[in-house]
């Protein structure tokens, strides 16, 4: 079975998180923390950085890692790497999604993500109430 390291950005703006919603090719409609495939000889903290930039046109500093899941599918497994970043520069702008919203970590579970998400979304949640 296939396997892809992947990682995905929590964009934290004040008190609020950064979402996107898939536009088209796998899982259109869903929503996610913004991120795409790590590169051979690439660390996740770069590939990350180098995928907000593609996806939001933003500069992002990694602040923390978050937690690490594997979403298996029916071909493949994603192992999925989230990390909290903060905008160093830029304002996000729509190029691979249709459309995103800045919530509340406890407004994170009215959105449609994938079931495997949800302990990420755990994990902002149990950030915020510390």
């Amino acid at each position: 079975m296939k396997e892809m390291d992947v990682v995905c950005g929590a964009i934290q703006i004040d008190d609020k998180f950064l979402i996107a919603r898939r536009s088209k090719g796998a899982d259109p409609g869903f929503w996610e923390f913004p991120g795409g495939k790590v590169e051979q000889n690439e660390s996740r903290e770069d590939a990350l950085i180098r995928e907000l930039k593609e996806e939001l046109d933003v500069d992002v500093e990694v602040i923390q890692y978050l937690c690490s899941i594997d979403d298996q599918r029916e071909n493949f497994i994603l192992h999925v790497h989230a990390f909290l970043c903060q905008i160093k520069k830029g304002t996000p702008l729509l190029q691979v999604h249709d459309e995103m919203k800045l919530v509340n970590a406890c407004e994170l579970y009215d959105y449609k993500f994938q079931k495997a998400d949800l302990e990420i979304l755990n994990h902002i949640n149990q950030l915020m109430k510390i």
